[in-house]
């Protein structure tokens, strides 16, 4: 029996949407009225950059654009292009533009340099091509400036649960995939959407993967849990937004959620090293001298990690963590050094004639005078450190008045 085409093809290949209405999510460019929807409802498409997790519809939206607007798709991964071949296919498109459009969809765009990026300034700028950049990762951190500036951006979100269960529900009855013919029971609906985690891709392949693997039309619940590995995928945009998270839970005194977090960053592979030193600085920067012991116990922290490893060097984290949480906050210190800062750019740096060397037989040596001198130390009037009189800072306040007292 001949082998059709659809059925070599992957599921999540298969699973282009017809129209507009069809995605799931990205509402903001998809809704009636969006920019995006309205310029391809007039049939037109400028060139642009698709950004944002994988499996949120970049690749299938650009195969749609070319379908609904007759253009011929040309596709390329920046990781395996180089600029030569980028040149031959730019040259192909200009030959043929009188004829037809050609759609260049670069995918993982970001891998090339911004110098290499400059070969797609022309054709842009001439309109020999419709260039799709798809990334994962913000483009105003990769991308050639001129480059951005000729292309539209469009921000594509991760998927919510609601939007997987959809996608799951028209891949098993649609005709592109299995048509009514594959049947799962709600909990394997509930394994295939949490494992999914917002990336239609993913569900679609494991999908497919349990279709593949199932002996009759219906997939249990326990083909499905021996399948499932139940991990969470974790990239850089985890990396970035989870160690956020992460820092304002501790700032916010949850220690629950702060330990939530500390654990999906070492279930994902995170560099326990890089936690202990963000640790640090949120020690000094959100807690500072309202529990001096908290930066002593994230350095101890830090270098205990550095000398024990995973998995033990988890332990580690979680005292700090859960101390750090729990104590005191104040962000004083923080706000003194950026006060300091602005105060240093308002005026000249001039340091009083007194501290100086030259004039150091005025300098009034304060151990002589009971531990505190009334002399003038910076030109600077306004007040730089102010204490939040939390923890450990009331009794700083406390022992500074009595030394300015002459007492301590």
């Amino acid at each position: 029996m001949k082998t059709k085409q659809a059925d070599i093809q992957p599921l999540s290949w298969r699973l282009v949407p017809d129209s507009l209405d069809d995605f799931r999510g990205q509402e903001h460019l998809f809704a009636t009225g969006a920019p995006l929807r309205e310029m391809i409802m007039n049939g037109r498409f400028m060139s642009s950059l698709l950004w944002g997790p994988p499996g949120t519809g970049k690749t299938a939206f650009s195969r749609f654009i070319a379908g609904k607007l007759k253009y011929k798709l040309v596709f390329i991964n920046a990781i395996n292009a180089d600029v030569a071949g980028v040149r031959e296919i730019l040259r192909v498109a200009d030959f043929e533009k009188s004829s037809r459009e050609t759609l260049l969809v670069v995918d993982e765009i970001e891998h090339f340099s911004r110098s290499q990026q400059n070969v797609f300034l022309p054709c842009t700028e001439r309109g020999d091509i419709k260039l799709v950049g798809i990334s994962f990762e913000n483009p105003y951190y990769r991308m050639n400036t001129a480059l951005l500036s000729r292309l539209k951006v469009f921000e594509f979100k991760i998927l919510s649960s609601a939007d997987i269960a959809g996608i799951l529900e028209n891949a098993l009855k649609s005709a592109q995939g299995y048509g009514g013919k594959i049947k799962i029971s709600s909990s394997v609906s509930d394994l295939l959407i949490r494992d999914a985690a917002g990336d239609a891709r993913k569900l679609l392949n494991l999908l497919e993967m349990l279709v593949l693997s199932s002996v009759g039309k219906t997939i249990t619940a326990e083909a499905a849990r021996k399948a499932f590995t139940g991990g969470r995928k974790y990239d850089k945009n985890d990396h970035y937004e989870m160690i956020s998270a992460f820092i304002k839970s501790v700032r916010g005194s949850d220690p629950d959620a702060a330990l939530y977090w500390l654990a999906c960053m070492l279930k994902g592979g995170e560099d326990p090293r890089f936690i202990a030193r963000r640790l640090m600085i949120l020690a000094s920067e959100d807690i500072g001298n309202a529990d001096p012991g908290a930066l002593t116990l994230t350095v101890s922290a830090m270098k205990a990690v550095e000398s024990v490893g995973m998995p033990e060097a988890r332990i580690i984290l979680s005292q700090a963590v859960i101390y750090c949480s729990m104590t005191f906050k104040s962000n004083a210190c923080y706000e003194a050094i950026s006060a300091a800062e602005k105060a240093v750019g308002e005026a000249r740096p001039e340091v009083p004639r007194h501290l100086t060397r030259a004039g150091a037989s005025d300098y009034i040596y304060p151990h002589d005078h009971g531990g505190w001198a009334d002399q003038q130390y910076s030109a600077v009037k306004k007040k730089i450190y102010k204490s939040r009189k939390k923890g450990f800072e009331k009794e700083l306040d406390r022992i500074h008045e009595n030394v300015r007292k002459r007492i301590a």
